[in-house]
């Protein structure tokens, strides 16, 4: 047995007594290990016969220190078993005398257990904590109130990556209530190694090597340049994008938003699966497929709510090619709903145990990227950050991808991604950063600007910079493959065109001039409607009711058509102006990092790339006829 003391709040001081027992025998299972077993007591008057508080195992030990019954008690050792754990708060181990040293802005030491704080006591004289639960638990309230003031806190870890992220997340929660905060872990080789076998070896307080900060940025290019290694992006927006996008799936339960990522292209081998691969090794727990059910996919999304998995689905164009299904509705629809947080989620009727039904909803938030040949469903891609990818030129090259060995090299990038981030999902809870955009963009960009501003350096103003131009390029794509859009561009023209031929503003254009100024272009993607008859009267009309245009009589109510006043609202909200259209820049945003309050991060050079988005253009010229009940939003389809 080994028998430590342990301070218990508003309570008599305990000691813990851990020791091990043969597990519990299961019917038709083989024996388990050997539990651990913790005997938490208060000394009698008499050490024979200990007043017994409450016994439980490793697993439930949080259970029961949150009030809850403990389990089945072991054979009776005294005086019995009390039934519950009320006004049982365990403290900071020695955590009366850190208050004392801190409230006189000493040094104080943190280990990750008893043993080691004893040990840190010993060896150097200063006041020596541990946090109950050690690096495997949250960082306590208590232990941030018994160091507050301090004027150094040395933080010892043990050497392995508990302990690395426990030494970070202590580094964050004291960040603002201690002077200063070191890290230090021991020399020693061996894997688990504490303070306490530090000195034990022989070595001395100064031979601790001190754990530098965590650079973000530098984690960051270390991503890019993996990135870079294996893909060629036809914009290094794109490169920036996906780098904060892996990222932040290492922090999904700290983000209200889940981007989606749509990697597109318009042949195969553009490198399209290429980059969901090379993700999967940099993501956090990463699940790819390429076919999976609705209720495979909401289901296996619930069941990691705590801690969201990163969807990966690949040849995502098998499931939206063939139109409308009721399962690539249904995957849509998963889709959409798991981008935001606070969505209904789905809603499912389940079994009961005793019989009959009962409703059921599903929390299907989480990151999730897409991938394949042209662009899914626009409500997908308006919750996306989307990557056009192209094929590789004969004199570009890269280094091909061996999943074999490349994934050792690119999981040590992953780790070092978790251990900056993952201690972070307290900090960055809730953060909400200034962005570029507005609404829905804004919305999907945020998580991803969050990241870049962590990480600091040149970051912020590259995440600005991609969002604002890969925005503009993709709602300009979106524009430009959507009928209704399509058809208000082209009233507008019609009217500048007339116009500029009587040199004054066109303000009323009959319904037969208008068509036949429509009809006119040979790329029209309704030249082929009604036989080849292009669009008509009655067409129109319905296509721009969608808008609130409708026709109206002229002033001597001889002919029917339409007043430009009419079209100004919907060519406001709807279509980008010249300038947007021509240097593929939104309007101009007024944001900054918090680096750089005063400095703007929107690049008066940001520009769309021409080659890079004209491919996503869909055919206008192959776009179906639409129904005669069709509305005017409908997307053109390939």
């Amino acid at each position: 047995m080994v028998y430590e003391t342990v301070a218990i709040e508003n309570e008599t001081p305990l000691r813990k007594c851990r020791f091990e027992r043969p597990a519990r025998r299961v019917k038709g299972k083989p024996r388990a290990k050997k539990e651990k077993t913790f005997l938490w007591y208060r000394w009698g008057e008499r050490e024979h016969s200990p007043d017994i508080v409450a016994a439980h195992t490793k697993k439930t030990k949080a259970a029961l220190v949150s009030g809850k019954e403990p389990p089945p008690p072991l054979p009776d050792l005294g005086e019995g078993w009390l039934e519950g754990l009320e006004n049982l708060t365990p403290c900071t181990y020695h955590g009366e005398a850190a208050r004392e040293a801190a409230a006189l802005g000493g040094e104080i030491n943190i280990g990750e257990g008893e043993k080691t704080a004893d040990a840190l006591h010993q060896h150097t004289g200063r006041v020596s904590v541990a946090s109950h639960g050690g690096g495997n638990s949250a960082i306590p309230n208590d232990l941030i109130d018994c160091v507050r003031g301090a004027s150094l806190v040395r933080v010892y870890v043990d050497n392995d990556e508990t302990g690395a992220r426990f030494g970070e997340q202590l580094r964050l929660a004291l960040r603002g209530h201690v002077g200063k905060v070191v890290v230090l872990r021991s020399p020693l080789e061996e894997k688990g190694s504490d303070a306490a076998d530090h000195f034990a070896a022989g070595l001395g307080d100064e031979d601790f090597v001190v754990v530098p900060d965590i650079d973000g940025a530098e984690i960051l290019d270390k991503v890019r340049k993996a990135l870079e290694t294996f893909i060629i992006f036809s914009s290094q927006h794109h490169e920036v994008a996906v780098t904060l996008w892996i990222a932040a799936t290492h922090i999904q339960p700290a983000l209200y938003f889940a981007p989606r990522l749509t990697v597109c292209g318009p042949e195969s081998q553009c490198g399209k699966s290429r980059v969901l691969h090379v993700a999967r090794e940099l993501a956090h727990a990463p699940y790819i497929t390429e076919n999976v059910s609705p209720a495979a996919l909401f289901r296996r999304l619930d069941r990691n709510q705590g801690d969201p998995e990163t969807v990966l689905l690949d040849e995502i164009d098998a499931l939206f090619s063939n139109g409308k299904s009721e399962k690539a509705e249904e995957i849509r629809s998963l889709i959409n709903a798991g981008f935001d947080r606070n969505s209904g989620g789905v809603t499912r009727c389940e079994p009961c145990p005793g019989g009959g039904y009962e409703d059921r909803t599903f929390n299907v938030f989480g990151m999730l990227a897409v991938c394949g040949i042209d662009m899914p469903p626009e409500t997908i891609v308006n919750r996306s950050v989307v990557v056009p990818m192209r094929r590789r030129a004969p004199d570009e090259e890269v280094t091909p991808f061996q999943v074999q060995t490349d994934r050792i090299w690119l999981g040590e990038i992953r780790d070092d991604l978790a251990l900056w981030l993952r201690p972070r999902i307290g900090v960055l809870a809730n953060t909400v950063p200034n962005s570029p955009l507005a609404d829905r963009p804004a919305d999907v960009w945020q998580s991803l600007l969050i990241v870049a501003d962590e990480a600091g350096g040149d970051w912020p103003k590259l995440a600005r910079a991609a969002a604002v131009a890969m925005n503009a390029a993709q709602k300009r794509v979106l524009q430009e493959n959507n009928i209704g859009y399509l058809l208000l561009a082209a009233c507008r023209e019609a009217f500048e065109e007339v116009g500029g031929i009587s040199g004054e503003p066109m303000n009323f254009l009959e319904t037969e001039r208008l068509l036949d100024l429509l009809n006119a272009p040979e790329d029209a993607p309704w030249q082929r409607w009604d036989r080849g008859d292009g669009l008509s009267g009655r067409r129109l009309s319905k296509l721009l009711s969608g808008y609130g245009i409708r026709p109206v009589r002229n002033t001597t109510g001889t002919k029917r058509g339409y007043n430009r006043a009419s079209f100004e609202d919907a060519w406001r909200r709807y279509l980008m102006s010249d300038d947007e259209m021509n240097q593929g820049t939104c309007s101009p945003p007024e944001a900054s990092c918090p680096s750089e309050a005063s400095a703007s991060h929107t690049p008066a050079d940001v520009s769309v790339d021409e080659p890079c988005t004209k491919w996503l253009r869909r055919k206008t010229a192959q776009t179906p006829e639409p129904a005669a009940g069709g509305n005017a939003h409908a997307t053109a389809t390939p």
